[in-house]
């Protein structure tokens, strides 16, 4: 049973991670040929791209990364209280 739940809590973990890091390492020099922001923007892209559409950037500050660190949380607790209330395991 927590074996599950410490997984899916993991891999919310790594995704804010992800975003968090991708964030800061924008404010450097792009280079389209480092794997490692290659990498990044492979692996963050699908969750960022689609709020993007929807939230414009405010003089110039990009709040995405923002909105989609609070909405995962919220889809975390919303799995959770669900995997939980429904007593799958």
């Amino acid at each position: 049973m927590f074996g599950i739940l410490d997984f899916i809590n993991a891999a919310f973990d790594v995704a804010v991670w992800l975003i968090i890091i991708r964030t800061l390492i924008s404010y450097f020099p792009y280079n389209p040929k480092n794997p490692l922001y290659r990498t990044l923007r492979d692996l963050t892209d699908p969750i960022l791209i689609p709020i993007q559409r929807y939230v414009p950037s405010v003089g110039g500050l990009d709040f995405s990364p923002l909105l989609a660190i609070l909405l995962l949380y919220g889809l975390k607790s919303l799995v959770f209280r669900i995997l939980l209330s429904v007593n799958v395991f």
